[in-house]
């Protein structure tokens, strides 16, 4: 399974503190057959030079979170809203005989233009010099898709609390890109005997049925959980 996630405007309602902040972005399952497991970003649409927040912390994937990080904005003023739009793509394994959903949680991260983490002598004077370790998150959001290998294609603003008061445009797609055939656990390989072909014939056929049930399956969004 592929899900793209894009990250489109920031819109400060009633942000309690100037100063600059980014997202940061985890895609996981939860309730499958192997427990949690993370979907790992593999690309990343790059910034546009042209945004205006070119000089400040760039969008990356974060590898030894399998998250990615927004491009960064400096907030102002209220019900300023400044464009981000970054796209990243995740990918994720799945039995095809299950669909378990997929949980996204979304950080808001911020950092304190007027302060640095990294000594008093070392202060930074402006947006564009802070750093990732300058950051801290200050809210959190969790939202569920559902129906994954059937399609998802949905828009979802996403919010936070009272003191962390802003509006993210997020939209979500999601779609299977591959199969891939393994033989069962306790399946010798390398072995033409007549028992293995039955066995390897299971298997096809559950595939093929999964794939059936996919097919015809209504359509689903995200739904909050």
């Amino acid at each position: 399974r592929e899900v793209a996630l894009h990250i489109g405007s920031f819109r400060n309602v009633d942000l309690f503190h100037q100063g600059v902040y980014h997202l940061e972005c985890r895609l996981f399952e939860f309730g499958g057959p192997e427990g949690r497991k993370d979907a790992v970003p593999h690309l990343l649409v790059p910034d546009n030079p042209s945004s205006g927040h070119a000089d400040l912390l760039p969008a990356s994937v974060l590898e030894s979170e399998a998250a990615f990080r927004s491009s960064s904005v400096f907030i102002r003023f209220c019900e300023e809203e400044l464009d981000i739009n970054n796209v990243a793509l995740y990918r994720i394994e799945c039995p095809v005989d299950s669909d378990p959903p997929l949980m996204l949680e979304v950080k808001l991260m911020f950092a304190d233009h007027t302060r640095s983490s990294r000594g008093k002598e070392e202060t930074p004077s402006t947006p564009s010099m802070m750093g990732a370790s300058d950051f801290i998150k200050v809210s959190e959001q969790h939202l569920q898709l559902t129906g994954v290998l059937s399609g998802v294609h949905a828009y979802c603003p996403v919010t936070f609390d009272e003191y962390h008061f802003c509006r993210v445009g997020l939209m979500a797609h999601s779609t299977l890109v591959d199969f891939r055939l393994r033989l069962p656990s306790g399946l010798p390989r390398g072995s033409a005997s007549g028992n293995n072909f039955f066995l390897l014939a299971d298997a096809l056929t559950k595939l093929a049925r999964g794939v059936q049930r996919r097919q015809t399956r209504p359509e689903s969004g995200t739904e909050h959980p």
